[in-house]
């Protein structure tokens, strides 16, 4: 009894082994690893070694405005069957720079371990200025929560004869899960719970030379992935700059990206969200996180390569998201619209998709690409066409209101808020403005006597506006401080451009709501102040 006890221990041993149970390891010891070689570039050749053996699945490419993409596919075997998918994508600047993102997708309860190692000669010299030298600040949001995320691991300077002769900013390896709720027709909400954020890099030292490793650890039915950015001049050549943004991502850790995927940033997501795990742990793609706002105005303060690097991953992030669409959808679910509406993800947030449309175009006016121009003008096709279609807010015979959001395979009509209102009103006469075609025009008078058809009724008693009205004319809700004010202002100033009629109402409206924020003591930003003084507006 006691031999056949032994002998089925040995079997169960064997069989754990061949699963992989201890392959991590075994491969951290160099015993097990099958190694691959991938020539990035002339002179970027790179190892892949891992615990299991990978095949060579496909090589695709693919372009955007201000990018080269690349994409190495490779199946993960196990007893000669797939396991899991390894994929790493080169997405290359038009400076020559890369993002380098992997990848590893595993289906199946088993560890998995691998490295892509780099060599450099004996002379070269690595440092790594670390983020941590600016520890995150500790305490959790009342809308999301803890968030485990911090930033990069840091900037390695590689460098000979007192030279750099190549920089590589390194991110963290994320591990999660993907959580994902399934609606009637084709309504999905899709999340990552983070498992963990770990430093990824490890540097060695042999009479060979230098190598720096970087190690991914997949432990099964999980998502590992890692970022690096490669250049072969300095990513920042303001070392005062560099510890700017290392301290600006400290400290503003929850809105500055830092898990970047091939298919976008994943951010921590409110707790008003589902799924939710339990942890808590939700992340996604959050569709204004995909914008690089903040590295796009130090861009053009400083011309520093690592910004122009983020803002030309963005555009190719926020293209491969819309994919063929004329507008972005939000993939996961919110409890306060399937409360309200019964509306499930993918649904269309109208604000999200106007801020993304004038980011775009802003960064195409700014690196002289004028294919930029097409997504703002698509989506005031698209808000032109739910017009045409009747999916609008009704006020009079004249006038119609832009809901906040359009569910996408299951009509529902919600409110308008002020704010979301005149966002789309201001993008139809963006477009306007840009192609002088009186279709836009047209859309921007129908959605102006929306707004003016309802007059005052707009203003509370204490001479605030009200958040938004719903698709019965009702009104709710306490507005926006600041953010309806400067929308109101845009408005104003695009109207004093086209035509000067639609100004009263808006200017009853700013003049009541700038003066309820100063009778009730709420500071208005002085460059805010300035444009009021500018159209006549609380003198």
């Amino acid at each position: 009894m006691r031999l056949k006890r032994l002998k089925r221990l040995a079997v169960l041993l064997g069989v754990f082994l061949c699963m992989g149970i201890f392959s991590s390891e075994a491969a951290a010891s160099g015993e097990t690893y099958h190694v691959t070689t991938l020539d990035l570039s002339e002179n970027n050749r790179v190892l892949i070694k891992t615990s299991h053996p990978i095949e060579a699945l496909r090589v695709k490419k693919k372009s955007y405005p201000l990018a080269e993409e690349t994409v190495y596919s490779y199946n993960i075997k196990r007893f000669n069957y797939k396991a899991g998918t390894l994929e790493i994508v080169k997405r290359e600047f038009a400076n020559g720079d890369f993002f380098l993102f992997t990848k590893v997708d595993n289906n199946k309860r088993f560890h998995f371990y691998m490295e892509l190692d780099w060599s450099f000669s004996p002379d070269a010299e690595l440092e790594l200025k670390e983020f941590s030298q600016f520890p995150k600040p500790a305490g959790e949001s009342a809308a999301m929560g803890e968030d485990r995320t911090s930033y990069p691991t840091g900037l390695l300077d590689i460098q000979q004869a007192g030279q750099t002769i190549k920089q590589i900013m390194i991110g963290k390896s994320y591990q999660s899960i993907e959580h994902i709720k399934r609606y009637e027709y084709a309504n999905k909400s899709v999340i990552r719970e983070l498992k963990a954020e770990a430093d990824a890099v490890t540097k060695t030292e042999t009479e060979e030379g230098k190598n720096v490793a970087i190690s991914l650890q997949s432990t099964g039915k999980d998502i590992v992935e890692q970022w690096l950015m490669f250049s072969d001049s300095k990513l920042f050549e303001s070392e005062k700059e560099l510890l700017s943004w290392m301290k600006y991502s400290s400290l503003n850790y929850r809105k500055t990206n830092k898990w970047y995927t091939s298919d976008g940033p994943y951010n921590k997501m409110v707790l008003t969200v589902e799924p939710q795990p339990r942890s808590k742990m939700g992340y996604g793609r959050t569709l204004l996180n995909f914008r690089e706002a903040e590295a796009f105005d130090r861009w053009n303060k400083t011309n520093e390569r690592y910004y122009y690097n983020l803002v030309s991953n963005s555009v190719a992030d926020l293209l491969n998201f819309r994919g063929e669409k004329t507008f972005w959808e939000t993939e996961v679910t919110s409890t306060y619209l399937l409360d309200l509406y019964n509306m499930t993800a993918p649904f269309i947030d109208t604000r999200f998709n106007e801020y993304i449309a004038l980011y775009l175009r802003d960064v195409g006016e700014a690196l002289a690409v004028s294919h930029l121009r097409e997504p703002l003008l698509s989506y005031a096709d698209f808000l032109l066409s739910q017009i045409e279609t009747g999916n609008v807010i009704p006020v009079n015979e004249q006038g119609a209101l832009i809901p906040d959001y359009f569910a996408v395979y299951d009509p529902v009509l919600t409110h308008t808020s002020l704010n979301h209102g005149l966002g789309g009103l201001n993008i139809l006469l963006e477009a306007y403005l840009s192609t002088s075609d009186e279709k836009y025009l047209r859309g921007a008078e129908i959605v102006q006597e929306g707004i003016s058809g309802l007059d005052t009724q707009w203003l509370r008693e204490d001479g605030d506006t009200w958040y938004k009205v719903n698709p019965d004319l009702t009104f709710i809700g306490r507005d926006y401080e600041l953010l309806t004010l400067e929308d109101l202002l845009k408005t104003y100033g695009l109207w004093s451009k086209i035509n000067q009629e639609n100004l009263p109402i808006i200017e009853t409206f700013l003049e009541s709501k700038s003066s309820y924020l100063k009778n009730n003591g709420i500071k208005i930003p002085s460059h805010t102040q300035e444009l009021l003084y500018s159209y006549g507006i609380g003198n």
